[in-house]
This record gives structure tokens, sequence and C-alpha cells, in this order.
């Protein structure tokens, strides 16, 4: 991938979650409430959002550095370095909602209800990181795919001994089309997919959640 075309991506990218960061900043919910159950639904709803958009206000940043680096080769490299970060940073906030999943399991099988509650709630906010996470590592892993795969080819390449690595040459082997789920595990993360639990995965830019929650449907 040329560094104008790595370059644009990460400009589009950039843009994209500005206007995130944009549309969650003016997404608090309005209007009147029925009842305490609404008030309730309203205060989840809005933490939801406020994690989003702290998510993209990181992401935003992030490609903001990456596009003051001058270096093609260097570009590239931070590039997938970030992309590393990404893929940890969702990691490690999924095996927190592994562990609290767990932990408010036991709490109502103690019959500790309001341990319960105080970990549903952090769930909520949890739950919300884990899919903003994802969401930004899946487009960014769109950004990168390129630079991805041709790096696990190259680390393929060096990790066989030489003797296979002239065997292969020898009879024509190609590694044209290698994908990364080769590396990453393709239940890791899904461009498009579902979530582990079932639950449909949103992109960085879920614009009809913002739009839903706006309105308070």
């Amino acid at each position: 991938m040329s560094s104008d075309t790595l370059r644009s991506r990460i400009s589009q990218l950039l843009r994209k979650s500005q206007k995130a960061v944009y549309l969650y900043s003016h997404s608090s919910q309005e209007g009147g409430v029925s009842s305490s159950r609404d008030v309730g639904d309203r205060r989840f709803a809005n933490a939801q959002v406020l994690v989003w958009k702290r998510v993209n206000e990181e992401l935003s940043q992030s490609l903001r550095s990456l596009l003051r680096v001058q270096s093609q080769r260097e570009l590239s490299h931070r590039a997938l370095m970030l992309r590393d970060e990404l893929y940890e940073s969702w990691r490690r906030v999924e095996a927190e909602l592994h562990r609290s999943r767990e932990e408010l399991s036991e709490a109502v099988a103690r019959e500790q209800f309001v341990k319960s509650t105080l970990l549903s709630e952090k769930l909520i906010t949890t739950k919300a990181r884990v899919q903003a996470a994802r969401a930004a590592l899946n487009e960014f892993d769109v950004v990168v795919g390129d630079l991805v795969r041709s790096s696990s080819v190259e680390n393929f390449g060096q990790s066989m001994h030489p003797k296979a690595r002239a065997a292969s040459a020898a009879a024509g082997d190609s590694l044209d089309g290698f994908d990364e789920r080769e590396v990453v595990s393709e239940e890791d993360f899904s461009l498009s997919g579902e979530g582990q639990d079932g639950e449909k995965e949103g992109k960085i830019l879920p614009f009809r959640d913002v739009r839903r929650i706006s309105s308070g449907k």
C-alpha cells in the first residue's frame, strides 16, 4: 500500500470518527419523562453514548498523531502498532466483561441483590466499551488490511526454514490471497457479523443508534 493511499484512508476514518464525536455530543435525550423507568432507560442510554464518544475521541487523537508522521515506512509501522493496541484494548475490556458477568452470576446465586444491581449497572457501560472498542478495531482494520496481509506474509516467510522456502519457490507456490484471519482468529472479530453473544456489532458510526437514542425510541 502506498503512503498516499494509507494516509488518505486514515484521513477518511478521522473525519468519520470526528463526526461521530459531534453526533454523540449532541445526542442527549430530551423530552418528557413518563415514569421512573423512563428516567433509568435514559440514564443508561446516555452512559452508553458517553462511552462511544470517548472511544471515538481517543481514536481521533491516535489518527491525528499518525497523520503527523512524514516517513512512509514509519507511518506503516505506527499504523500496525496502533492496530495491535486497538486489538489489545478490545481483548482487555472483553475479559473484564466476562469477569463481571461471572461476578454477577455469583452475586445472584448468593441473593446479594444490592451488589447484583450495582454490577448490572457496571455491565451496561462495560458492554458499551466492548462494542465501541470492537467497532474501532473493525474500522481501523479496513484501513490497514493490506498492511496486515503483507506483514503476515513477510513474517510467515521469515519463519520458514531456508530449505522450505526454496522448495516452496521451486514448486511455484504463492502466498497470494493470504488471509490475516489465519493469524487472528475469525471468531475474534467480524467486520459485519454478530458478536460472540449473538448481538449485532455496530460500526464506529452507529448513526441509527444515535438517532434512536436522541428520539428516545
